[in-house]
């Protein structure tokens, strides 16, 4: 790991020789990513791929006065591992997966290192309140009956996904679950929220939807290829690291905190509702925002 790194930091002499200024904070960056693609077993070539040529980055990081035309970055389609005896062919099996429960307290999804999908609780008796169904290439947990809509449990429940496995999409509806998604990679991410809380962390995916009503949602590391859209009512969202081609967010009384947006635009709307922005770094500064009597607060450009 420290070797493919080392190489990457080997032609970072190149970013000053093409106008970039803020080299050791864009190094930070991409450590950083590196260690997401790590964490979720990109192979050593595919991580490099993935962060992109000394070149490409230095075309992304120039000062905007100078009108570079920015490469796209390719990011590879999927996450390949070696074969094993329950991956002869050397592809992923795809899946999508479904959620929807209303009283689960806690629901915890992780990648695993091993193949496979495990799903565990901490009290038996859960599958009276819950279908957890495995097909060839769908997983769906919900509650069973109408009738348990409603009532209060104490189980926490943790779903492992493992490295065999591909998500074509991931899809979650809760009412008032607690859901924490750590180093999770799928291609369509819908995420839809009550009153409930939300932390996502090292979360990858081609397109990204979050709707929340009036819960908390906490993010570290949301990353898409295409698009992240961010919505929210009346609750918050506090968003350490954020960064797509497009993002766009919009409350109507809620508030949002996020300390670092990367992106080649973004849209930012309010009502009565805050949006406050502790680093931006979006191409040619593109933000357009409307509010009415909110707040947009952007402290710093890069």
């Amino acid at each position: 790991r420290k070797g493919t790194f080392q190489k990457i930091i080997n032609t970072w002499p190149i970013l000053k020789e093409n106008g970039v200024k803020n080299t050791e904070e864009v190094l930070d960056i991409y450590r950083k990513r590196f260690d997401i693609y790590y964490e979720i077993d990109y192979k050593d070539e595919e991580i490099i791929e993935a962060l992109g040529t000394p070149e490409s980055i230095a075309l992304r990081y120039k000062p905007h006065e100078e009108k570079q035309e920015e490469p796209e970055i390719i990011q590879p389609e999927e996450q390949k591992i070696e074969k094993d005896e329950t991956n002869t062919d050397g592809n992923k099996k795809e899946y999508t997966l479904d959620i929807s429960l209303s009283n689960m307290k806690s629901l915890h999804i992780i990648h695993k290192k091993s193949p496979g999908v495990s799903f565990f609780c901490n009290e038996d008796g859960y599958k009276d309140m819950y279908n957890f169904d495995i097909a060839e290439d769908s997983i769906k947990i919900k509650n069973r009956l109408k009738t348990t809509l409603f009532k209060k449990t104490n189980y926490n429940g943790t779903l492992e996904i493992g490295n065999d496995i591909k998500l074509k999409r991931l899809s979650i509806q809760t009412v008032a679950t607690e859901c924490n998604i750590d180093s999770v990679y799928a291609e369509t991410i819908s995420i839809k929220n009550v009153n409930g809380s939300y932390t996502l962390n090292n979360v990858l995916g081609t397109n990204i939807r979050i709707d929340n009503v009036n819960g908390k949602i906490s993010t570290n590391n949301l990353l898409s290829k295409e698009d992240i859209f961010l919505s929210t009512v009346s609750g918050k969202m506090e968003i350490e690291n954020i960064e797509s081609k497009g993002i766009y967010l919009n409350t109507i009384s809620g508030n949002y905190e996020i300390t670092n947006i990367s992106a080649d635009e973004v849209k930012l709307s309010t009502i009565s509702g805050n949006i406050k922005i502790e680093t931006a770094r979006v191409k040619d500064k593109n933000i357009n925002s409307s509010k009415i009597s909110g707040e947009i607060i952007i402290n710093k450009y890069l």
